[in-house]
């Protein structure tokens, strides 16, 4: 399929075709020495400043030609943020056909650990497709004849060798028992070929397996073998998430997290023990939570941090004392002797120790493994100043937007107000009809024959000013949409209310179908890039928006939106896309479409951006898997459209960020519309059970 540049209108080369540009960049661009240097360093901002000034390519086209947001591309221009990731660098230099550099080894181990998180990430979501006959591990010694028949007293051999094999490395470490540990796991995989996984046996031998290759990565890390570790690890991860372990998932976590503190990738340790937690909650395991919560404080305290670093060490200490004495045999090693030795490492990690802190710790002693590095394991410098602008950069600032709520018992005297405004007269809203009261208020005025929409919160009015730009354009494209009445100068402004008017589209055509929203899409995808600065797709930053936002969200209800919204954005950035980007409507639902006397219409601009199509592809098919529709609308959509997104490689996680959305769009107004929340409960409730299967209703 043909690229053509949103800039200059030509047709764009594949990423990866170097030699066939995009035109917007001078043909001599590259031969200039302080280009070539930039390109040698990496160095995004310097390349960003130097095209800007010898180019007439805008933040907003930068941003498009390398994946970027407008605002990031605008940070590296100002010198306020770096661009370190080194997928997104590899991303940012192939957009503007930068001549290819050989990547050092630091830069090379971080591409690794990328990729293995993006992997740990879909298993741990169930967003990857695990096949057991793929299950071999690395440097694993020739098997022997195959075994026909396994019994349990096969697997209590496996499980008890184990188990000793683990109590002498924690001894003697260093990778002492590395070979021992390796021909046990080869005699292990005999077993495996010959189990049958749905019965209890088989089970108990793939729990086996996963925890012996959950000490091999251990003990391959022991002896400096990184790849090795991270293959045994891997395995043990998917094996545990197989049996459907959400226990011995978190512990393989742990040991991923630890290996990448060790190595002195920080943020990607951090990363690893976030969605550790995921798991340990989902195991109902309150030793396994402290853990987890206890490790991630340290990552904090090594990313300066210290509230985060306070905070998540306050958990630990709290899922602890709520803690069984009987608990699972992955995390007995976790004791309140270790969980004080980590304390100590939390407060040492960090640059001034806190006085005031909740749990004074001990001072740590060499001996406790669990809580401390054991001796050759921190070889690695720490980058902290690297990592911790990172983490600082990307949490939401708090809004600068004047606080203004919509409540139910107000909204009927700031319609009267607005209308006032608009010319209107007051009187037009006295047989108002209210259509939808979510993050807009939407009501219908038949008296004067248009519809008002109401922003609900200071985050929704902010989007509104480009929301009638669109409009405009999508207008003069004669596209199959709504229309803003420009007899009103928009937008109407009253007391911190913002409001749009637009015409009534009487709703006398049948009722809208999947085929009809396929149809609608087909026009909107093909339309030209806009004559604007569209925004980019930037799913993230809203839902961060919101979150910081939220009225009446508990604590542990906000940690888990931020470290969901965190480990789904490391997804989304591993995602190979089909469809070119291009032009999108945001939130096409069908309750977004209106039934005209010339055909369905689509309306709600808010979420209108430049990204990935098929964006606008995934609600109509979360739709059909998650919402109680009674009717099937992906299915005549898909067959219009011609792409069917349910059976695109992507589709698990882009669903788990459409549900992700679908539970915060309405937190800025949680507590002003409290009609939303049972349903809204519900909703994260399923989430934080990790259950794909109950189905949600629109919110009323």
């Amino acid at each position: 399929m043909v690229a053509i540049c949103a800039n200059c209108g030509r047709e764009r080369a594949p990423v990866a075709d170097v030699k066939k540009r995009c035109l917007c960049i001078p043909k001599g661009f590259w031969e200039i020495p302080e280009a070539q240097e930039a390109a040698g360093h990496l160095d995004a901002g310097s390349l960003v400043r130097l095209l800007r000034s010898r180019t007439n390519l805008s933040q907003e086209a930068l941003g498009r030609l390398t994946g970027l947001s407008q605002s990031m591309v605008s940070q590296l221009e100002s010198h306020k943020r770096e661009l370190k990731d080194v997928v997104k660098l590899r991303r940012f230099l192939d957009g503007l056909g930068a001549p290819r550099v050989t990547a050092t080894r630091t830069q090379r181990e971080s591409i690794e650990s990328t990729r293995l998180l993006a992997h740990a990430a879909q298993v741990t979501m169930g967003a990857a497709e695990i096949d057991p006959h793929r299950w071999r591990g690395p440097n694993m010694p020739e098997a022997a004849l195959p075994v026909r028949r396994v019994t349990g007293t096969d697997v209590d051999h496996v499980e008890t060798v184990t188990k000793a094999l683990r109590a002498a490395d924690y001894r003697l470490g260093g990778g002492a028992c590395l070979d021992a540990i390796m021909a046990h796991l080869a005699y292990a995989h005999r077993l495996l070929r010959a189990a049958k996984p749905g019965n209890q046996v088989g089970l108990q031998l793939y729990r086996a397996v996963a925890d012996l290759h959950n000490l091999a990565g251990w003990a391959s890390f022991d002896v400096g073998r990184y790849k090795v570790a991270a293959e045994h690890l891997s395995l043990a991860l998917e094996q545990a998430r197989y049996i459907e372990e959400p226990s011995l998932v978190a512990n393989v976590l742990y040991r991923m997290g630890r290996l990448h503190l060790h190595r002195g990738h920080t943020l990607q340790a951090l990363r690893f023990l976030q969605l550790g937690q995921i798991a340990a909650q989902d195991s109902g395991c309150e030793r396994t939570v402290a853990l987890m919560c206890a490790n991630a404080a340290w990552a904090y305290a090594v990313l300066d941090d210290h509230k985060r670093s306070m905070d998540s060490l306050a958990r630990a200490h709290d899922a602890f004392a709520r803690a069984d004495a009987d608990t699972t045999p992955w995390v007995r090693f976790f004791r309140e002797a270790d969980l004080d030795a980590m304390s100590g490492v939390v407060n040492a990690a960090l640059p001034t120790p806190s006085l005031g802190a909740r749990h004074r710790p001990a001072r740590p002693t060499p001996a406790s493994r669990s809580g401390l590095p054991a001796p050759g394991r921190d070889r690695r410098t720490r980058r902290r100043d690297c990592y911790s602008s990172h983490i600082m950069s990307t949490t939401p600032a708090p809004s600068t937007s004047p606080r203004f709520a919509l409540t139910r018992d107000r909204v009927h005297d700031v319609l009267a107000a607005l209308c006032e405004e608009a010319g209107l007269g007051a009187k037009a809203a006295g047989d108002a009809e209210l259509i939808k009261f979510t993050n807009n208020a939407v009501y219908r005025l038949p008296r004067v024959g248009l519809v008002v929409r109401i922003a609900g919160s200071a985050t929704v009015a902010e989007r509104v000013p480009v929301v009638i730009q669109a409009a405009r354009w999508l207008a003069q494209h004669d596209a199959p949409t709504v229309r803003l009445v420009e007899d009103i100068p928009q937008l109407v402004r009253v007391g911190g209310a913002t409001a749009t008017f637009w015409h009534l589209v009487p709703s006398t055509g049948p009722e809208p179908t999947g085929t009809d929203l396929g149809r609608i899409l087909r026009r909107l995808h093909a339309l030209p890039a806009p004559g604007f600065a569209l925004p980019s797709w930037e799913p993230f930053a809203r839902i961060r928006s919101r979150i910081a936002d939220a009225e009446g969200l508990a604590e542990a209800d906000r940690v888990f939106l931020t470290e969901r919204t965190d480990h789904l954005e490391l997804l989304v950035q591993d995602l190979e896309f089909e469809l070119p980007a291009g032009v999108l409507h945001g939130d096409p639902f069908m309750g977004n479409l209106i039934p005209g006397p010339n055909g369905p219409v689509i309306c709600d601009f808010d979420s209108l951006s430049h990204g990935p199509r098929e964006w606008d592809l995934i609600p109509a098919a979360v739709g059909k898997v998650r919402m109680d529709y009674p009717t099937d609308h992906h299915s005549p959509l898909a067959a219009e459209y011609g792409f069917d997104v349910l059976t695109w490689p992507g589709f698990p996680v882009l669903r788990q960020l459409r549900e992700l959305r679908l539970v915060t769009s309405v937190l800025p107004v949680l507590n002003t519309n409290p009609g939303l929340r049972t349903q809204w409960r519900h909703r994260l409730d399923t989430l934080q059970r990790s259950d794909t299967t109950t189905r949600w209703s629109t919110y009323r």
